[in-house]
């Protein structure tokens, strides 16, 4: 028997649900985004928080985490929408 993969799995929930007379037509539009690699930067910040980062594998945040820190020390209004995967 052959695994199916995370995407064939959520292709089928959404057929799925779609094909729910309470939620038909409330789907418009999906797709598949590629993986892409991260784009990471490094931080400065207080050791205590470094420390406990490293102390989860973490030596790097995200570029977008580091310009929202970067931005909120400069003083400039801050607001950041994350996807879920990161």
């Amino acid at each position: 028997m052959r695994a199916r993969s995370i995407h064939g799995v959520v292709n089928e929930f959404v057929e799925w649900v779609q094909n729910r007379d309470y939620y038909r037509d409330q789907i418009r539009f999906q797709r598949d985004i590629p993986a892409r690699s991260p784009l990471t930067r490094s931080c400065e910040m207080d050791t205590l928080i470094a420390d406990s980062l490293a102390d989860q594998g973490i030596d790097e945040l995200y570029a977008h985490q580091t310009d929202a820190i970067e931005a909120v020390r400069n003083g400039q209004n801050v607001v950041l929408a994350t996807p879920t995967a990161t």
